[in-house]
């Protein structure tokens, strides 16, 4: 008798947590390549856990509908209880989310923000190698793509001191 209705008021209030949880102070959301029809799905996650993230729910499709649909099971008290959003830089995920979450504070997340940098440190340093005129200045250059990529505590002491001398040579 009791045992059991306890048991299953318990599950049923679980289930009913896992269909709608609550909305972290600090809201991971991350697009990954999906299996099926939608060629993207969109990862919501609960990062205010110092712990690591709490997955919250995956949206099948990474499309303005199911994602409006979705925040709109919250209330806008609710919503406005969000007060970070990490995500990548991608500008249309980023218009929707200033909308449904019009008080939180966008942050680009790690991952992307690594990413992009150096993507461009890679294109400054070949253009610096197309720009040499010297032999030894190009050969100073070739191959530090690795290095330059390394943390400075990471490195031996060898590539430091390459490092080192490529900021020395290249100051720009």
């Amino acid at each position: 008798g009791s045992v059991e209705r306890i048991y299953y008021e318990q599950a049923n209030a679980k289930v009913e947590e896992f269909k709608k949880p609550n909305l972290p102070q600090v809201l991971g959301i991350d697009e990954f390549r999906g299996c099926g029809k939608a060629r993207y799905n969109l990862a919501l996650t609960d990062l205010s856990n110092s712990k690591g993230a709490r997955l919250l729910n995956i949206l099948e499709e990474k499309r303005m509908e199911p994602f409006f649909k979705h925040c709109e099971m919250y209330t806008r008290a609710e919503r406005e209880c969000v007060t970070i959003i990490v995500q990548d830089m991608d500008k249309g995920l980023r218009s929707w989310t200033k909308l449904m979450f019009p008080r939180a504070f966008h942050i680009a997340d790690k991952f992307h923000v690594t990413r992009n940098l150096l993507k461009h440190m890679e294109r400054v340093r070949k253009v610096e190698f197309e720009k040499c005129k010297k032999w030894q200045e190009k050969q100073i250059l070739k191959g530090t793509s690795y290095m330059l990529r390394k943390r400075q505590q990471d490195l031996k002491k060898k590539k430091k001191k390459k490092v080192q001398r490529i900021l020395e040579t290249f100051p720009q």
